[in-house]
């Protein structure tokens, strides 16, 4: 059976640009963030909600595989190679902000330095009236500074434009078998 125990919950009280959970230990097998996420931005996409590991906001470190889905039309999928933004969904807009988006991304072994590290998101978020569904996953190949197999301690979101609306929140927990 796994244990799942909560690291840190930021919420915001104040819009912001980024959030960042830094000093993340080591003691866990996987990491999970579970989100729940609005954006002051209205541009289309502007309130694309991106993801960095260990502070590398360096175009080219990541890899990532998506696919999206939006109201009754049809999905795409979008296979990237490197890629600045490593995108994991669409955060809810100035419009909607009732209504935050949902966010939970699976980072696994992330504190095994004898590989690349990888994870999955899963999101959920209503915008230009439509709900938008987005699958995706990434694994992190280059690292601005340090190795790319160092141990994974510190997650940063941010927007390609626009901040995180008040009352955003994030919490990260760490998976370990029994």
């Amino acid at each position: 059976m796994a244990v799942i125990e909560a690291i840190s919950t930021t919420y915001l009280e104040a819009d912001a640009a980024t959030i960042t959970i830094d000093s993340i230990p080591s003691t866990y097998e996987h990491l999970q963030v579970a989100a729940s996420l609005s954006s002051d931005e209205i541009s289309d996409d502007g309130h694309i909600a991106g993801f960095y590991v260990n502070g590398d906001l360096v175009f080219g470190s990541y890899t990532k595989h998506m696919w999206q889905s939006s109201g009754s039309g049809a999905g795409y999928m979008s296979v990237s190679g490197s890629t600045g933004q490593n995108q994991v969904g669409y955060a809810t807009s100035e419009y909607f902000r009732s209504v935050s988006s949902t966010f939970l991304i699976d980072i696994l072994d992330y504190a095994n330095t004898n590989k690349n590290t990888t994870w999955t998101s899963l999101s959920g978020a209503w915008r230009d009236d439509r709900y938008y569904q987005w699958t995706s996953s990434s694994f992190w190949h280059t690292a601005a500074s340090g190795s790319i197999t160092d141990a994974i301690d510190e997650i940063t979101f941010d927007f390609v434009s626009g901040s995180f609306t008040r009352g955003s929140t994030v919490t990260l927990y760490g998976i370990n078998s029994s």
